[in-house]
């Protein structure tokens, strides 16, 4: 069932290679379209997912979110609030698309429809994730010392320490800051990840929602950014 977790990046996470399902009120086909907009329930969107997961393989670590309010409005402001913490590409494209309908007031552009299945594993590409690592791997590089070899190192010695300094700061904002999540994660059990999402589905009154389904070999990391509140 969904539990309620805080998401928090870590600098100690590295490359996490998975598939990721968005499906939103403007995936095609997802949302249920009325004259005065584009709709999608909590339970819709699971389903739909839920559909795309099931020609996965079984064995597959899955890990998936939800975000959803009663309102566009609302749903633009959990959308930007989960995209200061955890902007993944799929995240801030429908988080684009609903400020766009908010301001427009209608669709102007379609998310492009995908295919039975879910679509190629990539590098999940999150640049908070890749600021923290960089961070963290500056800090960890610093280990040794530098060689004395004088006053011509000087000025070297202090871009260093400052370079030092303000990747200690970027990696302490970045694992400072968490995301309420609401999610559901299974290692090696696809099968066993759509009964998760199908049971006990939050806020089941509320008409737009994201669904965020990551799929890959090892998603041990991308769990473990997930911590109890």
């Amino acid at each position: 069932m969904w539990q309620s977790k805080k998401l928090t990046v870590t600098g100690d996470a590295g490359a996490i290679i998975c598939s990721v399902l968005a499906i939103s009120p403007w995936t095609p086909g997802a949302g249920k379209k009325e004259s005065s907009g584009v709709y999608l329930s909590p339970e819709n969107a699971i389903e739909w997912a839920a559909k795309k997961l099931a020609g996965a393989p079984s064995s597959l670590d899955v890990t998936a979110m939800l975000f959803s309010a009663p309102t566009l409005p609302a749903f633009v402001d959990v959308l930007a609030a989960a995209a200061a913490i955890f902007p993944v590409t799929q995240l801030t494209q429908v988080w684009r698309r609903a400020g766009s309908a908010l301001n427009l007031l209608e669709t102007r552009m379609q998310i492009p429809a995908m295919a039975g299945g879910l679509p190629a594993a990539a590098a999940l590409s999150v640049p908070t994730m890749r600021q923290a690592g960089a961070a963290q791997a500056l800090i960890s590089a610093a280990g040794g010392s530098l060689p004395g070899i004088g006053e011509a190192l000087a000025a070297f010695k202090t871009q260093r320490a400052n370079l030092l300094a303000d990747a200690q700061q970027q990696l302490q904002q970045l694992s400072g800051q968490s995301l309420a999540v609401r999610t559901v994660s299974t290692v090696r059990n696809s099968a066993g990840a759509i009964r998760e999402m199908r049971d006990d589905i939050p806020a089941p009154d509320h008409v737009f929602t994201l669904c965020l389904v990551f799929a890959g070999d090892d998603l041990s990391m991308l769990r473990g950014m997930l911590k109890d509140e």
